[in-house]
């Protein structure tokens, strides 16, 4: 049976639950209401959820260690499931790099600005991870950065990342039965 894993970077804990540096865990959200997966659990630093959508293993994973160590939780389950991350896995997060509500798939890449991505690159020794980038924007002055991604949402931005949340579950579903990322950019990338 083939297997997909999603997983959502973000910071745990209530103070972090609705700012623009959550929008992966976000996705696993729709994703859980969506497929309503029945099993759960917690393992290799890691809350998650499991089950079984269109004959394919599928586990949602919600890093506990603070989105700057999320290399740390993708690498456990990669030891410890033998999971291929260039294949079987997919990186949801925030982007200020994208203006909020777009959305960008890639099947490989640096982590760019983005310290948990920069750290998953980092701790599996490849950029070969396919990530979904969610756009959040960002302000002028880069010493406001760290502030506007732990902030909460505007409600001039809540509309449109609602949508891009919508969309990510739609790409969620095609990465379920298509694992190359080339064949699935236009469709995901075009909105």
């Amino acid at each position: 049976m083939n297997r997909r894993y999603f997983f959502g970077l973000g910071n745990p804990g209530p103070r972090y639950a609705r700012t623009r540096h959550n929008v992966g865990w976000w996705v696993l959200d729709a994703l859980q209401k969506a497929w309503d997966l029945p099993e759960a659990g917690s393992r290799n630093q890691s809350e998650f959820r499991r089950g079984v959508v269109q004959g394919v293993k599928v586990t949602l994973v919600w890093p506990q260690t603070f989105m700057n160590l999320s290399g740390t939780c993708l690498a456990e389950w990669k030891r410890r499931e033998g999971l291929d991350p260039a294949t079987e896995a997919l990186v949801l997060y925030d982007d200020m790099d994208l203006a909020p509500g777009r959305l960008r798939l890639r099947p490989a890449g640096s982590g760019g600005s983005h310290n948990g991505m920069k750290d998953i690159v980092e701790r599996l020794g490849s950029p070969a991870v396919p990530r979904l980038r969610l756009g959040v924007g960002r302000p002028l002055d880069p010493a406001d950065w760290a502030d506007y991604v732990l902030a909460s949402i505007a409600p001039a931005e809540k509309s449109a990342l609602e949508s891009a949340v919508a969309r990510a579950v739609e790409a969620c579903g095609l990465f379920l039965t298509e694992s190359e990322i080339p064949k699935l950019m236009n469709r995901v990338n075009a909105a």
